[in-house]
């Protein structure tokens, strides 16, 4: 967990508000969630936590020509096991049936009344 301060600019004068420990891969994958075009303009996330043969993905998102977006967050450093683990998951997304990957994001779309 890191260490994050905060600030607020009130009537032209910063004031730190609090210093704060952000489990920021979590919080990340929420933000995403929520607007993700954090990562690209267009994508509609259309799952998250999905459990796959390399592994459980963080989020899978879909962009308006129909391509899916595989996205894996990891705190720190990006090292070479984080790349074959997101090469893994989109094998996986591109190996499996559609009607079990429509399983897989169905609970996720349901769940948003997507």
């Amino acid at each position: 967990m890191n260490k994050t301060g905060l600030w607020q600019i009130t009537n032209g004068k910063l004031r730190r508000i609090q210093e704060s420990n952000l489990d920021f891969e979590k919080h990340l994958e929420d933000w995403i969630e929520e607007d993700p075009s954090l990562i690209r303009a267009g994508l509609t996330i259309v799952g998250r936590q999905i459990n796959l043969e390399g592994g459980r993905l963080d989020l899978l998102a879909i962009d308006p020509q129909g391509c899916w977006t595989v996205i894996e967050i990891k705190k720190g450093a990006l090292h070479r096991e984080t790349i074959a683990q997101v090469l893994d998951y989109a094998s996986c997304i591109a190996t499996i049936s559609a009607d079990e990957l429509k399983g897989k994001i169905e609970p996720y779309l349901n769940q948003k009344n997507m």
